[in-house]
């Protein structure tokens, strides 16, 4: 377990990333030791986003993206080559996002910053951290043509279409999963029923 420490000091809230030889077991237990609500969804590469209205430890279905204002809750992401995305503004809203292509192209991304700003009233000082995904050079989409996905260049558009730069701040994680699978899963590079990395972010009451 590693902290974000991009997001917001540890006095706030916490924004943690589980990867490699780490397990939603670890994920629950790190949201009990630090007496907060642990909230999941049921991923399914939509374009759906929910918002988390109270501090009940729940799992959200079809939906691919979490906000919440309610201090004491735990959201979490998991992914093993898409984006994952966490959002924090000081005024107290976090958010998280599971950016895949299909998802992306489903403008998950842009939905869940058009909540934020039209039904929060967030208009600057967002900061927005990308973690790790699969890298543009190992997402090769299709071998007759050799086309390739960015993940982070598409969902930074969508950002960019809701928040100029000085509204919103992206920090983006270094990491590719599958140049770096020795610390983190990725599904192309290990296949089918590989583990998920987990990331999550919450604020303290």
């Amino acid at each position: 377990m590693q902290y974000i420490s991009q997001l917001f000091s540890k006095t706030a809230g916490v924004a943690v990333t589980f990867g490699r030889d780490e397990s939603q077991t670890d994920v629950t237990n790190f949201a009990q030791a630090k007496n907060l609500s642990l909230v999941n969804m049921q991923q399914e590469h939509a374009g759906a986003f929910a918002i988390v209205d109270n501090k009940q430890q729940q799992i959200y279905e079809h939906v691919d993206a979490l906000i919440t204002k309610t201090p004491g809750v735990f959201l979490t992401v998991k992914a093993a080559d898409c984006l994952p995305i966490l959002c924090y503004h000081p005024s107290g809203v976090i958010a998280v996002i599971h950016a895949g292509r299909a998802g992306t192209t489903k403008q998950i991304t842009r939905r869940t910053l058009v909540a934020l700003k039209e039904q929060f009233g967030i208009s600057e000082n967002l900061k927005i951290w990308f973690g790790p995904r699969i890298c543009t050079e190992c997402y090769q989409i299709d071998k007759k043509t050799n086309k390739h996905y960015d993940l982070v260049a598409e969902n930074r558009k969508q950002v960019e279409a809701v928040f100029s730069d000085l509204q919103a701040e992206i920090v983006t994680s270094e990491y590719c999963t599958a140049c770096d699978n020795d610390q983190w899963y990725s599904y192309r590079t290990e296949g089918k029923g590989v583990p998920m990395n987990w990331f999550g972010v919450g604020l303290f009451t």
